[in-house]
């Protein structure tokens, strides 16, 4: 499973990785420069495509000097902190726009905290269950006998008590 990829790849357990958080950038969109925090010892960021090689939407960390430049399946980890709760501000980064094609990734953070096992007690207080289903959202669609207008959307409620 890839959560525990990514916490093979930056020496944390499992119970550390905040829930995996997918982006995307448009052309010209950019995420302007900030640090992931304190409290996010590591970051990993997983290029999900290929962008035209002059198009732009690299990973620029100006203190270090780098951009990286997105490639479908490549990773960039670094470490936010010098040590526990000391944000190393050479890691402040920004997303840099792509000129002509939209940029995929995933920001995958590990927090300080166990926030897993926060939410599974959270979760357990409540009443809810944690564990994770699969759905098919081809299955959805068969039960759903709503016909859709063109232009209409369709949601689903995942969740019945999303707080």
């Amino acid at each position: 499973m890839i959560e525990q990829k990514l916490a093979r790849l930056a020496g944390l357990e499992v119970k550390y990785l905040e829930r995996l958080n997918m982006v995307r950038y448009s052309p010209g969109q950019l995420f302007n420069r900030h640090h992931d925090g304190r409290f996010r010892p590591k970051t990993v960021f997983i290029y999900l495509n290929d962008l035209p090689e002059t198009d732009g939407g690299e990973t620029f960390f100006p203190d270090l000097g780098l951009k990286f430049i997105p490639r479908k399946g490549a990773a960039v980890m670094w470490s936010n902190v010098i040590s526990p709760g000391v944000e190393d501000n050479r890691t402040i980064h920004l997303g840099m726009p792509p000129r002509t094609s939209t940029k995929y990734g995933v920001n995958c953070f590990f927090n300080e905290k166990p926030l897993r096992e926060w939410e599974a007690a959270n979760c357990a207080k409540r009443g809810l269950s944690v564990a994770l289903r699969r759905v098919d959202p081809a299955v959805l669609l068969q039960e759903d006998k709503t016909i859709l207008r063109p232009g209409q959307l369709r949601a689903f409620a995942l969740c019945e008590d999303p707080r």
